[in-house]
Order: C-alpha cells, then sequence, then structure tokens
C-alpha cells in the first residue's frame, strides 16, 4: 500500500538529465508485495516515499555498474565508505579471497 511508502520512479527520465525535463514528467509509484523484486536501470530518477505506517519496511537494494561508469550524480566523490581519509575508491585493491 501507498502508506508504507515505496519507490517512486519517473519512467524515460533515465535518457533525460535534464532536472527541469524530468520535473514535467509524470512519476509512478511501485507498490508491491513481499517477496516481489523490482530491477532498474539505477539511472531512473526515483526516491522513497515516507513510510506513514506502522508496518516495517526492510529491503535490499544493491547496484551493478560497469567498472567505468561513475555516478557523480548522487555520488560526486569517488570516496567509498571504507576509505581512509584521502583514499579514492580507484586507489582501494580489493583482497585475493
Amino acid at each position: 500500500p501507498l502508506e508504507v511508502g515505496p519507490t517512486e520512479f519517473w519512467p524515460g527520465s533515465h535518457v533525460s538529465f535534464n532536472a527541469p525535463e524530468v520535473a514535467e514528467m509524470d512519476s509512478l509509484p511501485m507498490v508491491c508485495e513481499r517477496g516481489d523484486v523490482i530491477i532498474f536501470d539505477y539511472r531512473v530518477y526515483h526516491r522513497g516515499l515516507p513510510n506513514l505506517s506502522k508496518q516495517r519496511r526492510p529491503m535490499l537494494y544493491q547496484t551493478y555498474s560497469r567498472s567505468w561508469f561513475r555516478d557523480s550524480h548522487n555520488f560526486p566523490t569517488d570516496v567509498s565508505l571504507a576509505a581512509s581519509p584521502g583514499e579514492t575508491a580507484d586507489s582501494q585493491s580489493l583482497p585475493n579471497h
């Protein structure tokens, strides 16, 4: 239900990086049932609506992109959460497992 605060999408917004143009587009709240999965291009403008209910809203959010892609709109710096001060994501190396 809408009270639980679903994710709201602006279909087609990933091809227009012009915010005023996107503001004129119709949005679509994606109301889902427990266990549903949403797969989308994360360049599509989206946001979580507020949870106005007393229900909990657990979710898993995972992204994947090519190594060359940088989301400078949402992440203007290249520093990951695990980075030390002054260290960028590109300078980090992953351990071999």
